[in-house]
């Protein structure tokens, strides 16, 4: 299958009817995974480069901190 840019892919979806952006907004969808990954505790897409900067990360990271100082009293 050749590519097509997205001017001809409009022209066809327009020629088929179809409603573009739903259409887009799938494959946008299903191709984000490729461009980011997903945070290992919610299994959301990450937008921070490393997870030490992501607030989900240092949130889960503080109450397991404040877990083992509780224990270890």
């Amino acid at each position: 299958m050749t590519q097509k840019t997205t001017d001809e892919i409009r022209t066809l979806l327009s020629n088929a009817k179809l409603d573009f952006e739903s259409i887009e907004n799938k494959a946008l969808n299903d191709y984000l995974p490729k461009i980011f990954h997903s945070c290992p505790f919610t299994e959301e897409l990450c937008t921070t480069k490393q997870c030490v900067e992501c607030t989900v990360f240092t949130d889960a990271n503080k109450q397991n901190f404040k877990a083992k100082i509780q224990k270890s009293r």
